[in-house]
């Protein structure tokens, strides 16, 4: 199965639940990119790989319009019924290579979208690409351990509760894969918040696939591999603390 057939498959699964979860609702992950926007968040934004449209609707608080690109037919039918701010416009497409002009954007937001593409460099580019002369992109994701064993445990049993996952990127790595694409990174913010495994596995909306994880993460927990991500069990519930990573940059 191409990785393309495997997002879609795994995002119409999530369409709904990923729309409900207050943790991808929390303004720390919404609002915090809107200000990471400064000025640009008045004009035309672009929010790739939007998903069941949380951020979009937003975005569409302050923006003069706001467009939303996704790869999933269903995402965006739930972003049209739940999420769909006025004047908001949603279009199918994929990341990698979009249906807009050069320049056309005075901003762009990534919002956990790299941990699910092969190739983030050639993402980053196309937001380049899409960018206005002092436009800005905003890219927000977790970022595992700098460890390199740690960090691929901890996306191998990230692909296990999601197959179309393919890695989180370490933030210097990040950073440098922003600034191969021609773009000047101008904000860097990183914070930690606590997941619980019960509201992580929801999402996923696969109870026995999240069976498995359950029993894999407890397995680690015993061996004393926190995964990078603090990961441990507070009364009988496994929890566990993600790294964020925001950083904006600016095209010349």
């Amino acid at each position: 199965m191409s990785h393309r057939r495997t997002v879609q498959d795994e995002f119409t699964r999530q369409a709904e639940p990923f729309a409900r979860s207050a943790t991808l609702q929390a303004p720390e992950l919404t609002q915090r990119i809107v200000d990471a926007l400064g000025e640009r968040a008045r004009g035309r934004i672009l929010d790739l790989a939007c998903g069941p449209g949380v951020l979009t609707s937003v975005l569409g608080r302050a923006a003069r319009s706001v467009v939303g690109l996704d790869l999933t037919a269903r995402v965006l039918e739930v972003a049209r019924r739940t999420g769909n701010p006025a004047g908001a416009a949603f279009v199918r497409g994929a990341a990698e290579r979009t249906p807009f002009a050069d320049g056309c954007f005075d901003g762009v937001t990534l919002r956990l979208a790299l941990h699910h593409v092969q190739e983030a460099g050639a993402v980053l580019r196309e937001v380049r690409r899409l960018l206005r002369p002092a436009g800005r992109v905003v890219v927000l994701d977790v970022l595992p351990s700098s460890d390199p064993r740690i960090a691929a445990l901890h996306n191998e049993i990230e692909r296990a509760r999601d197959p179309s996952h393919t890695a989180f990127v370490p933030g210097d790595s990040l950073r440098d894969a922003i600034e191969a694409a021609g773009l000047a990174v101008a904000v860097h913010e990183r914070w930690t918040s606590r997941r619980s495994f019960e509201e992580w596995a929801a999402i996923i909306d696969e109870p026995g696939r999240m069976e498995r994880v359950e029993a894999r993460l407890r397995g680690c927990i015993e061996a004393g591999e926190t995964l990078g991500i603090d990961l441990r069990v507070e009364a009988d519930a496994i929890c566990f603390d993600y790294r964020w990573g925001l950083f904006a940059a600016d095209a010349p």
